[in-house]
């Protein structure tokens, strides 16, 4: 019997429990047979990776622990072999294959999902024709459809295997590091500590990943350790009801008793200098504004997420880690309620912008949380009626993605069925979406410079102050969630010269680089 398509799963629960009946297949064993579309289908999976890069001492017989010269040649190809996991699944899969004309990969959307449909396909030496299931959304029955009526040629997606073949050979290759660095700290020459144990505490840990983020780590610790902190002082002035700042102009170099920041801004060392110039402020009977300019500007509501984001303000805010913040996405996408969280984008595909699909998710989201309903009204009414002519939102783009940002589906979750986890990372992509909907907010921003007629700690006359003042006209999506700030007035200024109310210094003390944290390291 010759199968027309065959789809290839990773796995069984989250992929293949899933796609079969909503392409109406039946359970035959250990697989799912029958027919969509008219195209006779075989469903079969996977269990992850099932094949694993050859061990250094099966490349490399006489490598050893000892002596790195025992490593060279390096081998610039690193072969995969089954694992032990692997023999159970790679023989049902290779007879599979053998009989299927075509093959639909419906892995996960991503460079791993990719490997590991190509890695069977290679080890089965299939040579027919091979189609991409794309599954970018939920794993219920419409997405699985519309992925199957879309499918991509398999030369749009492959070079995400290429790119994970690149990963794995740099993998082969920290294996060959792990034992020189071992070989090298077991002779003595990387300290005292490494390498020093048994078992695993006789080994240099290291890795393509593991290595750089250390790296990352110590790099800042040691700029912790090497700071030095140094009070500085600054002198202000209120003028008009609005507080400036004391900001000489560039040139610095050769100035005295200040210090240039990375970022080129000064800062003021001299006490004695500053405390004298604000007794010379003191005693200035007028002041010049030099400029006043007003400026409106729109402040448009951030993208939905991408999973950096995402795991960044779920780190900041409610503390989780990376691995449970993916986690609980995954469980939220695996279940039906959030799209693809492995994605660097926060767009979303033009083709989304429509009153059906908008509808569906507002709606869904809606219900799942009272919070959430009256913003997604508004959301709602902006967009979805039929005399609607509000501009498309930004998060809307017409550029090619594999994967948009991270948004509900239609479907409503009953949040109380899941974890803490999983309701926190649901409601941030439900807000995040609302929002990027709603119109932006207007800000007005006003930045002050002016002079007053005394010599500065620069020896400098007139002394320079400047300022910039905002206000919200409109809050826009900034009033979603939470209530916005009451608006305030702008400071008044006058051409005319006038007296400074109030000038004083102030000493500010130096801060250290804070060290690196869940939130920190993204």
């Amino acid at each position: 019997m010759t199968t027309q398509a065959l789809i290839l799963c990773e796995k069984h629960s989250d992929q293949a429990d899933k796609i079969a009946p909503a392409l109406g297949l039946k359970r035959d064993g250990n697989r799912y047979t029958g027919h969509w579309n008219g195209t006779a289908i075989t469903l079969v999976w996977a269990a992850g990776h099932l094949l694993a890069p050859e061990e250094p001492a099966t490349l490399t017989p006489e490598a050893n622990w000892r002596d790195p010269r025992s490593l060279l040649p390096l081998p610039t190809v690193f072969p995969h072999t089954p694992t032990d996991r692997g023999r159970k699944y790679l023989g049902n899969l290779k007879q599979a294959l053998s009989q299927a004309k075509e093959v639909w990969l419906a892995t996960d959307p991503d460079r791993e999902g990719e490997a590991i449909g190509y890695e069977i396909l290679e080890y089965a030496k299939y040579r027919g024709s091979v189609k991409r299931m794309w599954l970018t959304g939920s794993m219920e029955a419409g997405d699985i459809q519309a992925a199957a009526k879309r499918l991509r040629e398999g030369h749009e997606t492959i070079t995400f295997w290429r790119a994970q073949q690149a990963r794995a050979n740099a993998d082969g290759l920290w294996q060959y590091l792990v034992r020189a660095y071992t070989a090298a700290a077991r002779a003595g020459l990387m300290g005292d500590d490494l390498a020093k144990g048994k078992g695993k505490a006789g080994v240099v840990s290291a890795g393509r990943v593991q290595s750089a983020t250390l790296g990352l780590i110590v790099a800042r610790d040691r700029t912790i350790e090497g700071f030095v902190p140094v009070d500085h002082y600054q002198a202000k002035i209120t003028l008009g009801g609005g507080e400036l700042t004391y900001a000489p102009a560039p040139p610095f170099e050769g100035a005295k008793g200040l210090r240039l920041q990375e970022e080129g801004k000064p800062l003021f060392l001299d006490r004695d200098a500053m405390q004298a110039f604000a007794q010379r402020l003191e005693s200035a009977s007028t002041a010049q504004i030099l400029e006043a300019e007003t400026k409106t500007t729109a402040k448009h509501p951030p993208l939905p997420y991408s999973l950096t984001a995402l795991q960044r303000d779920m780190a900041k805010q409610h503390g989780l880690t990376a691995s449970q913040t993916l986690k609980a996405a995954d469980a939220m996408r695996t279940a039906g309620y959030l799209t693809y969280p492995r994605t660097e984008h926060g767009e979303l595909p033009a083709s989304l912008f429509n009153r059906r699909d908008l509808l569906g998710i507002l709606g869904g989201a809606a219900k799942a949380d009272d919070s959430l309903m009256p913003a997604a009204r508004v959301a709602g009414r902006r967009h979805c009626l039929e005399d609607s002519n509000a501009p498309r939102p930004r998060c809307f783009t017409d550029k090619p993605m594999n994967h948009h940002g991270i948004i509900p589906t239609t479907k409503t979750p009953d949040l109380s069925a899941h974890s803490q986890a999983e309701q926190l990372v649901y409601l941030a992509c439900a807000r995040q979406f609302i929002q990027a909907l709603l119109p932006p907010a207007s800000i007005e921003a006003m930045k002050v410079a002016a002079s007053v007629e005394v010599e500065d700690v620069l020896q400098r006359q007139p002394a320079l102050f400047s300022g910039t003042f905002k206000r919200t006209i409109d809050p826009g999506w900034m009033s979603a969630f939470g209530d916005p700030k009451a608006p305030k007035d702008l400071p008044r200024w006058s051409p005319a010269p006038a007296r400074p109310s109030r000038q004083y210094a102030s000493t500010s003390p130096a801060q250290s680089p804070r060290n690196t944290t869940q939130s920190t390291r993204f």
